[in-house]
Order: structure tokens, then C-alpha cells, then sequence
């Protein structure tokens, strides 16, 4: 007897199955069990006696073993065992002689590792059957609110086995709808049980989750399911909102070390607990959304949105002390790095782009901390690095393209130049050329140079390299491109003789004495037909076969985002005033592979009337003036600076591409342009180098650091 209890309360030690024989044989020994039981279930009495709880127990779970081991006569017929509990409603009889007594809370564990046991070895569906499926309901009914965590483990445990069940034979579902207990329908039950322990740490937690997430792979094609769980259960309001309570225990400031931190990588928090349990919520919150029916994703999404991110979110990213405002905004930055699923994912840009707190929206607020104190100013743009690398056009369109669509940033007579495209890279001499003189290769001590090469040899080409020439590009170039008759080969061959023959006349002065001078042509006016087929020549060239322009490099590292807004540029710009013909709207965003998806709560963003006094937005703005002022940044902030710009420069639209790298571009005298900024840097680089006797030792110094630093953050990262 002793054995037999203790192998009942051990969830971890396997119930030994009887002796094998033949099911005649069985089913006598079944009976022989159940008439022992029955004789204590027929006395008369007011509460059962310790010894015939005992025996009740024993040969309960010798009969159960049994009828888990029970195997069918043929494909729809029960087996022997089976058949006779069907016909005896045994289980039913069990029950409410167990209720008659005190049912506590160690005999509820008893009776719910019983049922687990059973639904987990039978050897054939037990559940279809109503005299099988009723006393387990009830049981569950009376487990509602388990006050020990031994019967809690064993409740949830049963749970998830029998959604398991469930999953495996989904016609047993439709049996849920019509069976009822004493608090309603059973399905609902279910899950009134299990979404308690939705937020739980643990495993009895990571349990919970799997089987609910389980019936909600199933409601994915079952309509009535999908009703249910929105219409008569608190699962989504609980998931969602559990996610506000959760957040309100994380740390509200983060321990660092280093003065480079700027995001929480996954070693940062597996080791907070608080924040383990938001991350494992958010996650299934992730998953439901994946697998759900669209029911169930729409409201848990209105509530993720409606009941943490407004609420909760919103003023935590405003409080006033800067350690709650670092905190909050590398929270973000985790939050957004997390969500893989697209309904989730678009709720959390909503609520960036759109949701407006004190007067100004999330997004203003966060653009305007780009300017604060250098840990703030990190963690936000490590948020922006985020937002960027979703190749969201929404994103895009809210922090820079609206303000560049109207284009009245570029003088009228410079329009059409979007289009322009840098077929010598001569925009790469123009950047390259605002190098201080004090860091270029030439300028270097020997041993400085020596000490730079031997850093780089071991797999990095050097930094430094002699640029080629414009032949010799061409060249190389069209040594790569396949001859094919009708090719792109032909065409740019043509192309390029073409340009060298134009260039060829300009040395040899035939193009310099100046003649009548053109009028400007108009912005409107067509390109004429020899302008239009060396255009046309050139965008016919595969990507593969370009010539690599500045950043490209970095832009095939990214995802390739399609290019939306080339027929908007493509078409003839309006004039100031003129009203579009279309609003545009950025109703699409694409993630990662390039595929479309409508932004909840339309983001309609019609082009702005020109202002007053031009400007290219507030975050370029913010941007240019944080990185005009590189000298008083610090190292770290410099290098999410550039890479931030790097960003925005491998966008593939043509006027970001226009504005940032078409260095023969007009802008009014409002607007700076990235050479402007970076010509700036030069000269106060030139001017501090002037002022430094020490400065070349200084620069040395700093360079060995940097390398070394290189090389400690390589090994770590290897041995990771």
C-alpha cells in the first residue's frame, strides 16, 4: 500500500503496467478490483473510514492501470474494459462516493494524477465517451481554486495532457460544447483553469502556456472555438493586461558595465527574473498571434495595445528621471527587437508612430532625446537602429520622407536630380576627400602604417587602399559582365564608350571655349531620346552587375526593401501649391523579406505644405546636429551616430539617396546637406589637430587603443 501511494504522489516515477496477458484475463481481474470497491461504495455511512479509503485507492489504481492498458477489438469498437466502465458509468460512481467524505486537497491530487495517468497511457481514445469525459469535468470544476502548489503542479499538469489529447483527436472538441458542469460550459473551464497560470514562472507556467497555446492552434480553423475563447473567456484580456502588471516589477534602472552599453542583449536580462517572465509572456503573446484564429488575434492585439502600450508603456517612456528614461526606452528597444509576428509587430509601430502623449507623440519625444546626456543618447539611437532595420516605409515615411516629398528642401531647378545617378562614383571622391588630413594613409608615421597593416592582415583587408581610376573600374567592370548578344554587356559597353568619347572631346578642349549659353530647361521638360537611352541602358543593369557605389557594401548586408515611391518620383514633380492628385499614404510596411502588409489604424500622410522655412525633419535635423558636433560626443555615441546615417544611406528610395549622397544637389540655405556636415567635422578636426603639439602621438595612442579594444571584443565574441 505504501509503494502504491508514493508512486502516486511522485510525478516523476512511471506507473508500471501489469503483467501482460490476454484481455479476457484482464477484464476478470478488472472486475475482481471493482467488486472489492463496490462493497465499500454500497456501505452506509456519513464519511468513509481510513481503511476503506485505503483500499478504494489501491484497487483504483489497480483498475485504472488496467483500463489504460486496455487495447480495442477493432477500429471503432471499445475494448473489453472499456466497454464494461462505459456500461457500469464506474468512474462516475467513484467520484461521487469521494465527495461524500471530505474530498481534500491531497485526495483531489490523488484523483487528478489518476486521470493524468490514464489520458496520458491509454491505448484508445478515452475522452469520446460521455461516462469517461463527465467525472474528469468535474473533477476539474472542483480544482478550481487549488490553494497548494502540489495541487496546482498536478492540476496543470493534467490540463496540459489533456489538450494534448485533445490536439491529437480534434473531433473531441465538438464534445466540449455539449458537456456542462456546474460552472458552465466545459471548454470554458478549461481554460478558466489554465489562464491563471499564463504569467507563472517555471515550468508550471511554461505548461499553462503550451496547452493553451495548443487550443489555439486549433481555433485557427474552428470558428466556434475561435467565438468561444473571445466571447466567453478572459483569456486575451489576461494575457494582454498581465503584460502591464509584469512590466510594473521590472528594474527601473539598469545596472551596466561598461561606458559602451546601449541595448539589453540576452545576457543582459536571463538573469533578472522579473524580466524573464515579462520576455516569456511577450513571447507567447507572439505565438498565439502566430498560430490563432483572426478573432482571437484581433482582440488580443486591441488589448496589447489598448491595455499595456497606452496605459503603461506610453508614460513609463516619459517620467522624468533620466535612469527610468533609459531604462523604458532600452525596454522598447527589447520589446520590438522580440516580436517576430506581423499583427504584433505593426501594434507596437502604432504606438510608436501614432499614440500622442502630453501633446506630442512617442516618436517626437523619442527623436528629441538624440540630444541628451550620452547614456540616453545611446539607447535611443540603438531604438532607432531598430526601427530602421525593420524596413518599415511607415517608419520612413513619418521620420523622413514626408518631409522630403514635397521636395522643397532642393531648389526648383534641381527636382529632376533625384533621379541622378553616380555612374563614375564620383560622389565616393567628394566624401573621401573630407578625410582631415591628419588621418589619411599618406600622412601616417612608417610605423604607425606598419602597426595599422599587421592589425588588419589577419582575414580584414586594410583600411586604406589607392583608389583606381575611373578607366580602370570601367573596366574591371565590364570584364564582369557576361556578352551576351542582347545583353545588359552590349548596353553599357556602348554607354561607357559613349562617355568616354564625350570626355575624351572635353580634354581635348572642344567643350571649353564657351558657347551660347542653354536656357534651363525646365524640371518638366522630357529628357531628350539620346539622354533617355543612356538612362534607360544604365537602369537596365542588374543588380549583381552595378558598379558598387558608397555604402552598397553595407546595403546587401540588409534586407533589400522594395522601392515604392519611384513612381512618385518618376512622375513630374508639382509645383509648390499644387495639390497631389492622390494623398499618399503609408497603408504598407514590409519587414525583413519584403513582404506587404497593411499598417492598423491607416497612417495617412499626405505631403506637407511647404513651410515657411524649409527643413528636411526633425530627426535629420537632430541627427546632423549631433553628428556636426562630433568632437564633444563620445566615442560610442560617434559610432551609433554613423552607422545610423550608414542606414538611412542604404535606404533604396531615390530622395533619401538624393539627400544624402548627391553631393552636386542644391538644398535652400535652411537645409544643410550630409557634405555640409561632414566638411564642418573636417575643419574643427584640422583646427584641434593645429592646437595639439602632441596631437600625431596622441592619434597614435588612440588608434592602438581602438585596435586593441578590436581584437578583446573579437575574442570575446568568439569564445561566446
Amino acid at each position: 500500500t505504501a509503494s502504491c501511494v508514493s508512486t502516486l504522489l511522485c510525478p516523476n516515477v512511471s506507473l508500471q503496467s501489469p503483467v501482460t496477458a490476454d484481455p479476457e484475463t484482464c477484464l476478470m481481474v478488472f472486475k475482481n478490483h471493482w467488486s472489492q470497491v463496490l462493497r465499500i461504495l454500497e456501505k452506509r455511512g456519513s464519511k468513509p473510514a481510513p481503511d476503506d479509503l485505503s483500499a478504494v485507492r489501491n484497487n483504483t489504481y489497480q483498475m485504472l492501470n488496467l483500463l489504460a492498458e486496455d487495447r480495442p477489438r477493432g477500429e471503432s469498437a471499445m475494448g473489453p474494459i472499456l466497454e464494461f466502465v462505459v456500461s457500469e458509468n464506474l468512474l462516475e460512481r467513484l467520484l461521487c462516493w469521494h465527495l461524500q467524505g471530505d474530498l481534500t486537497e491531497e485526495r483531489k491530487v490523488e484523483q487528478l494524477k489518476l486521470y493524468e495517468m490514464l489520458i496520458s497511457q491509454a491505448r484508445q481514445p478515452l475522452l469520446q465517451h460521455k461516462p469517461v469525459l463527465t467525472p474528469l469535468l468535474r473533477l476539474l470544476s472542483l480544482c478550481a481554486e487549488p490553494t497548494s502548489s502540489l495541487l496546482e503542479n498536478s492540476l496543470v499538469l493534467l490540463l496540459n495532457q489533456l489538450c494534448v489529447s485533445v490536439a491529437k483527436e480534434p473531433s473531441i472538441l465538438e464534445l466540449f460544447f455539449h458537456s456542462h458542469t456546474d460552472q458552465g460550459p466545459a471548454n470554458l473551464i478549461i481554460f478558466s483553469l489554465l489562464i491563471p497560470f499564463i504569467h507563472h514562472e517555471g515550468v508550471l507556467g511554461q505548461q499553462a502556456r503550451d496547452a493553451l497555446l495548443l487550443i489555439m492552434a486549433m481555433s485557427a480553423s474552428n470558428h466556434a472555438v475561435a467565438k468561444s475563447i473571445t466571447d466567453n473567456s478572459y483569456f486575451c484580456p489576461v494575457l494582454a493586461t498581465g503584460l502591464s502588471a509584469l512590466y510594473s516589477s521590472l528594474p527601473r534602472k539598469i545596472e551596466v558595465r561598461g561606458d559602451d552599453w546601449h541595448f539589453l542583449r540576452r545576457e543582459d536580462w536571463i538573469g533578472v527574473s522579473s524580466l524573464v517572465l515579462f520576455m516569456n509572456s511577450l513571447e507567447f503573446c507572439n505565438a498565439v498571434i502566430q498560430v490563432a484564429h483572426p478573432l482571437v488575434q484581433k482582440q488580443l492585439v486591441d488589448y496589447v495595445h489598448n491595455g499595456f502600450l497606452v496605459p503603461v508603456m506610453g508614460p513609463a517612456l516619459h517620467k522624468t528621471s533620466i535612469e527610468e528614461m533609459i531604462a523604458s526606452t532600452a525596454y522598447l528597444d527589447l520589446f520590438l527587437r522580440s516580436v517576430s509576428e506581423t499583427a504584433l509587430l505593426k501594434t507596437f509601430l502604432r504606438f510608436v508612430l501614432l499614440h500622442r502623449h502630453d501633446n506630442s507623440t512617442i516618436l517626437d519625444t523619442l527623436v528629441g532625446r538624440i540630444n541628451s546626456n550620452s547614456r540616453l543618447c545611446m539607447v535611443s539611437l540603438s531604438l532607432f537602429r531598430t526601427l530602421l532595420s525593420l524596413n518599415c516605409e511607415d517608419v520612413m515615411l513619418q521620420l523622413v520622407l514626408r518631409y522630403l516629398l514635397p521636395c522643397s528642401h532642393v531648389m526648383l531647378s534641381q527636382k529632376r536630380a533625384v533621379r541622378d545617378l553616380d555612374i563614375y562614383g564620383k560622389t565616393a571622391a567628394k566624401f573621401l576627400s573630407l578625410i582631415p588630413r591628419c588621418c589619411r594613409p599618406e600622412s601616417l608615421p612608417p610605423p604607425e602604417r606598419e602597426e595599422e597593416h599587421a592589425a588588419w592582415s589577419k582575414g580584414t583587408p586594410p583600411g586604406w587602399e589607392p583608389l583606381q581610376s575611373v578607366d580602370s573600374l570601367l573596366d574591371e567592370l565590364l570584364a564582369k559582365v557576361p556578352a551576351e548578344p542582347n545583353g545588359a554587356g552590349v548596353s553599357i559597353e556602348r554607354f561607357t564608350e559613349e562617355l568616354r568619347a564625350i570626355e575624351a572631346e572635353m580634354k581635348n578642349g572642344s567643350a571649353a571655349a564657351p558657347g551660347p549659353e542653354e536656357p534651363p530647361r525646365s524640371p518638366d521638360a522630357p529628357l531628350c531620346p539620346e539622354e533617355e537611352e543612356a538612362y534607360e541602358s544604365f537602369a537596365s543593369l542588374p543588380d549583381s552587375e552595378a558598379p558598387a557605389g558608397p555604402g552598397e557594401a553595407s546595403a546587401r548586408a540588409l534586407p533589400r526593401a522594395p522601392d515604392p515611391l519611384s513612381l512618385i518620383v518618376a512622375s513630374p514633380p508639382r509645383t509648390p501649391g499644387q495639390p497631389p492628385s492622390q494623398p499618399f499614404t503609408g497603408e504598407t510596411m514590409r519587414c525583413g523579406g519584403g513582404g506587404e502588409m497593411p499598417l492598423q489604424g491607416r497612417v495617412a500622410v499626405s505631403p506637407r505644405a511647404p513651410a515657411p522655412c524649409p527643413r528636411a525633419g526633425p530627426f535629420v535635423t537632430v541627427l546632423f546636429s549631433k553628428l556636426e558636433n562630433m568632437l564633444h560626443n563620445s566615442l560610442y555615441v560617434n559610432f551609433l551616430l554613423t552607422g545610423l546615417v550608414a542606414q538611412l544611406a542604404c535606404y533604396p528610395q531615390p530622395l533619401l539617396r538624393s539627400f544624402l549622397l548627391n553631393t552636386n544637389m542644391v538644398f535652400q540655405p535652411s537645409v544643410k546637406s550630409l557634405l555640409q556636415v561632414l566638411g564642418s567635422v573636417k575643419n574643427k578636426i584640422e583646427s584641434f589637430a593645429a592646437s595639439q603639439e602632441d596631437f600625431p602621438a596622441l592619434l597614435f595612442k588612440a588608434k592602438k587603443y581602438l585596435i586593441a579594444r578590436g581584437k578583446l571584443d573579437w575574442s570575446e565574441a568568439q569564445s561566446a
